[in-house]
């Protein structure tokens, strides 16, 4: 299976149905990393944006290659920052995910969304 794989088969079926309006918050960093493939189940989802984003309690999703919901923490800024938002994820058995994210930009209250995979 490739890393493409899971991002064809499941970003349509649950992200494309929105789309960013304009793109302001740019995702600078996440853990896992994006288009990556990692060695253990991680105790966290981690996404750095390059400016302050305003979060709701589905700001942060996560997806089996399936396209089934993978339950998780609720979204939450980092202690140092409001760039940063963090979820907190329970064990994840072998696969594919898709975390996918939508924030409103700090600065202007747009929201901004997009999706990202990662192998385990």
């Amino acid at each position: 299976m490739t890393l493409a794989e899971p991002a064809t088969a499941v970003v349509p079926a649950v992200f494309l149905a929105e789309r960013p309006i304009v793109a302001h918050a740019q995702l600078k960093s996440t853990a896992p990393p994006q288009a990556s493939t990692v060695a253990v189940s991680p105790k966290q989802l981690d996404l750095v944006f390059t400016e302050n984003v305003e979060i709701s309690p589905t700001s942060v999703q996560l997806f089996d290659r399936k396209g089934d919901r993978v339950d998780i923490g609720a979204p939450r800024h980092s202690a140092k920052t409001d760039s940063e938002v963090q979820a907190d994820v329970k064990h994840l058995d072998n696969g594919a995910y898709v975390v996918t994210w939508q924030v409103i930009s700090a600065d202007e209250p747009e929201k901004d969304a997009e999706a990202y995979a990662f192998l385990l």
